[in-house]
């Protein structure tokens, strides 16, 4: 005789899967949440220039940092040109960061602040048609 149905070792089953997916149902929704807050949105990446030390104009040592925003135009150019892109724009933008500021002295990297930024800009601008 075959019995109908799951019998009980079937709904002692049933009932742990039943119990673990109510106790990690909230940490499921918590980590869905997490994600979905923190994700970058478009195609563009960030890459922050971590703190560097550098020589000021009148040889005044300060320590800079800085966030590069870019955005990849042609995939195929930017792998097939650089071997590795998020490093080959790190390096690109610390030594930027090093060559523009270190023509300026203390007193005008403290007050043009917003001019270096534009100058740093430009300077990675023109770096743009090689793939990234």
């Amino acid at each position: 005789d075959r019995r109908d149905g799951i019998g009980v070792c079937g709904w002692i089953l049933v009932s742990v899967s039943f119990l673990l997916v109510l106790i990690t149902f909230p940490v499921s929704i918590w980590a869905c949440i997490k994600v979905s807050c923190c994700a970058i949105l478009g195609p563009s990446l960030i890459q922050y220039v971590s703190p560097t030390q550098i020589l000021t104009k009148d040889a005044v040592t300060t320590q800079v940092d800085g966030v590069v925003y870019y955005r990849i135009h042609s995939a195929v150019s930017a792998v097939a040109n650089v071997t590795n892109l998020h490093s080959a724009t790190f390096l690109l933008a610390q030594t930027t960061l090093r060559n523009v500021l270190g023509t300026q002295t203390l007193a005008q990297l403290l007050a043009g602040r917003e001019e270096i930024a534009h100058s740093i800009q430009i300077d990675l601008g023109f770096t743009g048609k090689h793939g990234n």
